[in-house]
């Protein structure tokens, strides 16, 4: 099949030392399981970034295409629009948090719904919110990655650990910055249990993950 590959740093496979060194996922679909894939994942691309580059492509040259979902709040760097934190000091509070949340991720599900054309989520930086996917076009393969390789794990939809609102901590009142940094602790404890299938980036999958993650999505792929 013919595949097409877009996200972030999840996408663009294992990472040692803040570099790629093996093409992870891709790899695995190309040379075991002999798809034909391409893939324009970047790291620290944004959703709004990647579901740019859909709406540039040919989408109906691919018989499937798989997107790594990243933190919402990434887009308002991507739109430049810091308005939301023209407030004043201390003003902002965790309602704020998860109704951002839930605005930046139904409109992004929205338009990727609106490109017609099916669009497999995989929940890498961030856990997929499917409560919100009531669209024909975008399926939630794996809402997260984390949670699929340990099922015991509860991932936060909500990650407000997120250098956005690093820039503007002043404008968060004190129980708001509690669950930043409790959402911020709560992943970085998460590496001390994932040694089997995230080391030794410690964050992103190793080539074992890797190649456990490739199985499903092709098994998927030729049975659907």
């Amino acid at each position: 099949m013919r595949v097409l590959v877009t996200g972030d740093s999840w996408g663009c496979g294992v990472w040692k030392n803040k570099q790629v060194v093996h093409e992870g996922l891709v790899w695995y679909l190309q040379h075991k399981y002999n798809h034909t894939v391409t893939n324009v994942s970047k790291a620290g691309c944004s959703n709004l970034r990647n579901l740019h580059k859909l709406r540039t492509t040919n989408l109906n040259e691919y018989d499937f295409i798989i997107v790594y979902y990243s933190n919402p709040f990434l887009d308002i760097k991507t739109t430049d629009d810091f308005s939301y934190f023209n407030v004043p000091d201390k003003s902002l509070d965790d309602n704020f948090i998860t109704q951002l949340h839930e605005n930046l991720t139904c409109t992004y599900l929205k338009n990727l719904n609106s490109l017609s054309k099916k669009i497999y989520l995989v929940g890498g930086h961030n856990k997929v919110s499917t409560q919100y996917i009531n669209y024909n076009n975008v399926i939630a393969l794996i809402p997260s990655i984390r949670e699929f390789f340990y099922p015991t794990f509860i991932e936060p939809e909500v990650i407000s650990s997120c250098y956005v609102f690093d820039m503007y901590t002043n404008k968060f009142d004190d129980k708001a910055l509690e669950h930043i940094n409790k959402s911020r602790t709560h992943m970085r404890n998460l590496s001390n249990i994932q040694k089997e299938y995230f080391h030794p980036n410690g964050y992103h999958l190793n080539l074992k993950g890797h190649a456990i993650l490739a199985e499903f999505i092709h098994n998927f792929m030729v049975n659907q």
